[in-house]
């Protein structure tokens, strides 16, 4: 199997954070949808 690593779009990765939001909102309540949506923001922030 080969593999293609592309870089991520600035519309992919909004698209993955409304994903997470709605998962989490849809599973654990609004709340926890908009806080794992900042974890998730805050993490790609950060800069290793």
């Amino acid at each position: 199997m080969s593999r293609i690593i592309k870089s991520a779009t600035e519309g992919y990765l909004e698209e993955s954070l409304d994903l997470v939001e709605r998962v989490f909102t849809d599973s654990e309540g609004e709340e926890s949808g908009k806080l794992v949506r900042s974890l998730v923001e805050e993490i790609r922030s950060k800069r290793f």
